[in-house]
């Protein structure tokens, strides 16, 4: 079963999505699975390593991971020494958008 690691900020940044054919407010996150070595991840996911997202998302100012937004958001998701300090450059992850809706659904808890 792979860890999971929310982004900071944690609580995501609100939006809208169409849910049921109606346009509610939602909030948007940013996770990270992590597949530990000899995991199998589930086929047709996009995995990347810890290494490859250093190489694109590094920020050294702020010692962490920091993916923009998706869209034309102007906000940015950070992973920090939470994700970083648990992992090495080979290290298997699926970054992917969440979005939930308050009140539907119940709020996952994040790994660490």
């Amino acid at each position: 079963m792979p860890r999971r690691f929310v982004a900071h900020p944690e609580r995501g940044f609100p939006g809208k999505i169409e849910d049921e054919g109606k346009v509610v407010e939602a909030l948007y996150k940013i996770a990270a699975l992590v597949y530990d070595p000899g995991e199998v991840p589930p086929r047709r996911i996009e995995l990347t390593t810890i290494g490859e997202l250093r190489a694109k998302y590094w920020n050294p100012t702020r010692r962490a991971l920091v993916i923009p937004g998706p869209g034309a958001r102007p906000h940015t998701y950070e992973f920090g020494p939470e994700l970083l300090d648990q992992t090495t450059d080979t290290t298997l992850v699926n970054v992917r958008p969440e979005v939930l809706i308050p009140g539907k659904f119940p709020r996952p808890k994040a790994a660490g």
